[in-house]
């Protein structure tokens, strides 16, 4: 996971996207999940892995 890890804070610093939350599960478990960069580009605020996104087609 640290590559996964690594890759993701790369793309924040490359400005790929401003932030995200990437959540890995195995067999029904949480094998990791980790927020990076910002929620809100105005305000600054943190990405945070409490932060609910909604997926539209």
């Amino acid at each position: 996971m640290m590559c996964v890890d690594r890759m993701m804070h790369q793309a924040i610093e490359d400005r790929i996207f401003p932030g995200g939350v990437l959540l890995v599960s195995r067999d029904d478990r949480i094998e990791f999940f980790e927020a990076y960069g910002c929620a809100d580009l105005f305000s600054g605020a943190p990405m945070a892995v409490q932060i609910c996104f909604l997926a539209h087609r």
